[in-house]
């Protein structure tokens, strides 16, 4: 008789190997679930915020210290968008949201001003030979407006949120303790400081301090006093560095993100931007991922964002990637991420919303795949 000693071959998995993947299945489901339930409390705090103070807060503001807005401006304020609003009109929109959650709050005194706003918490008067005026963009705004001012003194590390002072012309003096406490417990781990102006931003639980540049914060997105929203409230500033694909934001790097192609992701919205000055802006925006989204192709005719009243929080989900933002269509027969070309999107990768199906939301209770 003749043995061979030739094996079968497998045909399937081991019962170990499927106990092992369904675990990390359950891995992941659980800690993108810990994310939903915290953008849910996040939300549940921008609802308190609007019932104390009269709206939801904006995403994206200008600050000087001094009081010093820059409403005369004409700059454009991104340098990586082809169209955007300009300082000034940033500036009215600054004004026009402090002077409905503060009103007593003195703003471009004309004079020096006796009063100064530590909005950083560093100790320190930053409208001189600082960073003045500096702008917050949406992940730094969602932490300014629920966590009040950082307890950040001499810019030496994020410590903690303490709220904002109960003095009706100062709320943010950072020293005295008659305060009024945040409105939401933001983990003090995951607070990370831009270099460049002290202000905070804040990491979904997926993403890491520890990491270099750190990444997956909570994108907020908001509809800015009901005028709309504004897809370049959340662009993480910079020029850019082909050489190694980065946003250089100062103090910072942040990883821009690419299609299969290697092509920056960015999306050409055709909607308006909010306006103070009677002016019509441009129409038309280059804005870098990521983007609010909106019920079909975003478009000056037939463009309607979700959530049209109130805001938008995204966490990148657990590949750390935004993707483009834009269409998003749970209830139609295609794809809820559907395919976006020129000339919406400079991408030519059609494969590229795929890294949103992971993305978590407010306006979703899951992934958005």
């Amino acid at each position: 008789m003749t043995r061979t000693d030739a094996r079968r071959p497998r045909l399937g998995f081991t019962m170990v190997e499927l106990l092992v993947v369904l675990a990390i299945i359950a891995i992941k489901a659980a800690r993108s679930a810990a994310v939903q339930a915290e953008i849910n409390s996040l939300a549940q705090a921008l609802a308190g915020f609007k019932n104390q103070f009269g709206d939801y807060p904006p995403s994206r503001i200008v600050l000087d210290e001094g009081g010093n807005i820059p409403l005369g401006s004409t700059g454009v304020v991104s340098p990586v968008a082809t169209a955007d609003v300009t300082f000034g009109q940033l500036a009215q929109r600054t004004v026009i949201a402090f002077r409905k959650f503060w009103p007593r709050v003195q703003l471009n005194p004309g004079t020096p001003s006796l009063l100064w706003y530590d909005f950083n918490g560093n100790g320190n008067n930053d409208s001189s030979g600082g960073p003045a005026p500096y702008i917050i963009e949406g992940h730094e705004a969602l932490v300014f407006f629920l966590g009040g001012i950082v307890n950040n003194p001499g810019g030496n590390g994020a410590i903690g949120m303490t709220g904002f002072a109960k003095n009706p012309q100062n709320p943010f003096n950072s020293t005295t303790a008659n305060r009024n406490p945040p409105l939401y417990e933001f983990d003090n781990a995951r607070i990370v400081i831009n270099a460049a102006t002290g202000m905070p931003g804040y990491l979904d639980s997926l993403g890491s301090s520890s990491v270099s540049p750190p990444q997956n914060f909570y994108a907020y997105f908001s509809t800015n006093n009901g005028s709309g929203y504004d897809p370049n409230d959340v662009n993480f500033e910079g020029a850019v560095a082909p050489s190694d694909k980065k946003w250089r934001w100062p103090g910072q790097n942040y990883y821009a993100e690419m299609d299969g192609n290697g092509a920056l992701i960015g999306l050409t919205f055709a909607v308006g931007f909010p306006v103070y000055s009677g002016t019509t802006q441009a129409a038309v925006t280059q804005s870098p991922s990521p983007n609010p989204y909106t019920t079909g192709l975003p478009n000056v005719a037939t463009s309607a964002y979700t959530q049209p009243q109130s805001f938008q929080i995204i966490s990148p989900g657990l590949d750390g990637q935004y993707g483009m933002g834009g269409w998003y269509s749970p209830s139609s027969t295609a794809a809820a991420l559907p395919a976006q070309t020129t000339p919406l999107s400079t991408s030519i990768d059609a494969t590229v919303r795929q890294m949103e199906r992971d993305n978590l939301t407010n306006f979703h209770n899951g992934r958005l795949e």
